[in-house]
């Protein structure tokens, strides 16, 4: 996809980048619950969570979660669950109450009074210490996730369905089975799906496929820039004569982001790689100490899914496709054909 970028006479230079770091705060709409800084609140467990299919969610039984502490040590326990999950609430010192997330698996939310103090997301010393990745996926999954006024993102879901299922990927984040919304993986305690056996097979799944489907979208990187200033290129804007104008034309080879073609006859479009086939092979070779050339394939080739979405929305009765140049590797024996 070109994107065009013109500026009036008087700067020069634009230097491109993606700020992918989000503030909660920032972000999150204006009737989302945030109390100030300092503000104390009392915590109480409200009603248990019921799915549109009317069962109850359970925790999973057993369980091992990761328990961090100040010094920055991280213990590993082992619970034994089954419980049915009830809504965690808390009301602020004006009185108002609030459903709230949990962010420390397996750490007992007590009923007390004015024991909860609120603290700067950004300088929170318990969010400080869990891994960066899991400080942006919790970031994110609050954004896309359930809140306040929110509507429901699917259908087939009732409100405690999309609650739950943003409580499991948050819990998958700080619990170290999770760094980016593409897939699971084990911490070296607890299985990869431990937390998303609650919801597997349940309403919520759907929810929770959606989510983490928004915090991939919101990830994506154009693959002219970085996702971080020290690693963008500094692109030089060219002065148009004709039109008086700096501009520039940048060419985004990563997604079809506002490009519509309704209705052709044939579609030849790019589908170089599968997420789940791409993204196991990256942590296969990252496991491996190896060089993942794929890294660069997810920012500089569309994928399938992306392919997909763009035929859906513009291919009509008429329409015929071929997918050009798709990945797969030597190693493959699933028929698919295509090259490397």
């Amino acid at each position: 996809m070109e994107h065009i970028i013109t500026r009036r006479r008087g700067f020069r230079k634009l230097l491109a980048f993606l700020l992918c770091m989000a503030s909660i705060l920032g972000l999150l709409p204006a009737q989302a619950f945030a109390m100030s800084v300092g503000q104390t609140a009392s915590s109480w467990l409200g009603d248990q969570y019921v799915g549109s299919d009317g069962n109850h969610y359970r925790a999973p039984a057993p369980y091992t979660y990761l328990a961090y502490h100040t010094d920055g040590t991280i213990d590993v326990h082992t619970s034994s669950g089954g419980n049915a999950y009830r809504h965690y609430m808390l009301t602020d010192s004006d009185g108002i109450s609030h459903q709230v997330y949990c962010v420390e698996s397996g750490i007992p939310y007590n009923t007390s009074e004015n024991t909860y103090t609120s603290e700067n997301g950004t300088n929170s010393d318990y969010l400080n210490m869990l891994p960066s990745a899991a400080k942006r996926g919790i970031t994110l999954t609050a954004i896309y996730g359930w809140k306040p006024g929110a509507t429901l993102p699917v259908s087939g879901i009732n409100e405690d369905d999309y609650k739950m299922a943003t409580q499991i990927i948050l819990w998958e984040y700080q619990q170290q089975l999770r760094s980016d919304p593409y897939s699971r993986h084990s911490n070296g305690h607890a299985s990869a799906d431990q937390y998303y056996s609650v919801v597997a097979g349940r309403p919520a799944e759907k929810a929770y496929n959606w989510i983490l489907e928004q915090v991939a979208s919101h990830s994506t990187v154009p693959s002219f820039t970085a996702a971080n200033k020290g690693d963008a290129p500094v692109l030089e804007l060219k002065w148009d004569t004709s039109r008086k104008v700096y501009t520039l034309t940048v060419t985004d080879t990563n997604n079809l982001n506002g490009v519509q073609a309704l209705g052709y006859d044939l579609y030849l479009i790019e589908a170089n790689y599968r997420d789940e086939d791409i993204q196991s092979k990256i942590a296969e070779k990252k496991a491996a100490g190896q060089y993942a050339y794929e890294m660069q394939v997810l920012k500089n080739h569309l994928s399938e899914a992306k392919c997909n979405d763009f035929l859906v929305r513009n291919m009509q009765a008429n329409s015929v496709y071929i997918p050009m140049h798709v990945h797969v590797d030597k190693e493959k024996t699933d028929g698919r054909n295509g090259e490397n």
